[in-house]
Parts: C-alpha cells; structure tokens; sequence
C-alpha cells in the first residue's frame, strides 16, 4: 500500500531536486547527481532572506490576492494551533471529557499562536513553489550546496 506519506515524501524529493537543478533527472542521473541532503538549511536561508527580522508585511496570507508576487513563502499570521486534549496539563476543560489545548487549565488561553515570521502555529508559512525553485540557489547559507559533490 502506498501511503499519504510517502506520496507526499516522493512530491518533496521531486521539487528539492526539479529546485537544485532545474528539472528532474532521469533514470540514469540520479546517481551521478548524488544525495541532495536536508533542504530544511535551505528553507530557513530563504526565509531568512525574505522575511528579515521584523517581517515582510507584502507577504503575508492575510493580503489575499494583493499579496506581493515575489514571495517565496506566505507567512501566516492569524489563528493558533487548536487541538483536542484530555488530562490536566495544557488542556482546557470546561465540560466533558474532551478539552481544548490551553496554556492555562482554568481558561482557554490559546496556545501556539501564529505571529508575522516563524512561529509553531504555521512554521515559516505556506510555499509558492514556482518561487522557490527560482530562488534554490541563490539561498546564502552555509551549509546548502548548490552543486553534487563529486569524490
């Protein structure tokens, strides 16, 4: 059975490598273009770049269709993570047996919410990926490498 995951795993190997170079290599290239590593490095780098350290207000989800057309990522910055939970710690239980992911007990407080850049709610944001494959390599960091390594 081929499951969720490992579609979505083989549709993140694709673009890594469609980004890296340019189109996806056939049956026989793959091997000689080797391993392609961790693209999280990446990410971040070209979140970095974009959002600075204040922001980048034209990118974010809540412009709708005014967002600017540049963005790499959409950054994300209403709601919070809202997750059922039961027990006594981080949980909001007003009635029944089913609460609310809270940092209080006594109040829903919600937890994890989502603020302008990286947050636990929604990460770095949701991907325009015709953007980043565009951007891959131009990402300034140290640990990305932007050719195969070749021994």
């Amino acid at each position: 059975m081929y499951g969720c995951s490992q579609r979505l795993e083989r549709r993140r190997r694709n673009l890594v490598c469609d980004a890296d170079h340019g189109r996806h290599p056939g049956p026989g290239e793959q091997k000689a273009l080797g391993r392609q590593g961790n693209p999280n490095y990446r990410y971040y780098a070209l979140a970095a770049t974009q959002y600075g350290p204040s922001g980048d207000s034209t990118c974010n989800s809540s412009n709708g269709n005014t967002v600017a057309s540049s963005c790499i990522f959409y950054d994300v910055s209403l709601g919070d993570i809202d997750a059922v939970c039961t027990g006594s710690t981080n949980c909001y239980t007003p009635s029944g047996a089913n609460g609310v992911l809270s940092t209080s007990n006594s109040s829903y407080a919600p937890a994890y919410g989502a603020t302008t850049g990286w947050d636990f709610a929604t990460g770095i944001g949701s991907v325009n990926v015709y953007n980043l494959v565009m951007s891959w390599n131009t990402a300034g960091c140290r640990r990305c490498r932007s050719s195969p390594r070749t021994t």
